[in-house]
């Protein structure tokens, strides 16, 4: 018996994580929303210059995670393919590699304020987020 609650513990702990990449965003300093495609959630951050603060992801449940600045790659944020990194765009939700986003420059400099995003979600939620909100 203990065998099988460990195993399905372990099972109710899985996430398969997906690629998200939203293109063409408009970001202004001060505070911006970005609607993730496909109903996914959203994201909340505050833009100043090249800084971003202040970044909070809300799922498509509702529920809200703080996230924390971290190197591209690292602590599950992506890797993304950025032709204009900017620095400490990066974050994820601290020690949880469940959810992480960057944020690059436009391609088109000329372009103004189009910026993309890149995001490593989850594609399936935990067993048990999921018989909570049943």
């Amino acid at each position: 018996m203990l065998v099988l609650a460990t195993t399905g513990s372990l099972f109710a702990q899985s996430v398969t994580m997906s690629d998200v990449m939203i293109s063409s965003v408009k970001i202004k300093d001060g505070k911006n929303t970005i609607q993730v495609p496909d109903g996914k959630g959203t994201i909340q951050l505050v833009k100043r210059g090249d800084k971003f603060t202040d970044v909070v992801y809300t799922d498509a449940a509702g529920k809200e995670s703080r996230l924390s600045p971290v190197r591209p790659g690292t602590n599950g944020a992506p890797k993304p393919p950025c032709k204009f990194p900017i620095p400490d765009a990066c974050f994820s939700i601290p020690n949880n590699q469940s959810v992480g986003m960057c944020i690059c420059r436009p391609t088109d400099l000329s372009s103004g304020e189009d910026y993309s995003v890149s995001l490593l979600l989850p594609a399936v939620q935990k067993v048990r987020d999921a018989a909570t909100r049943n």
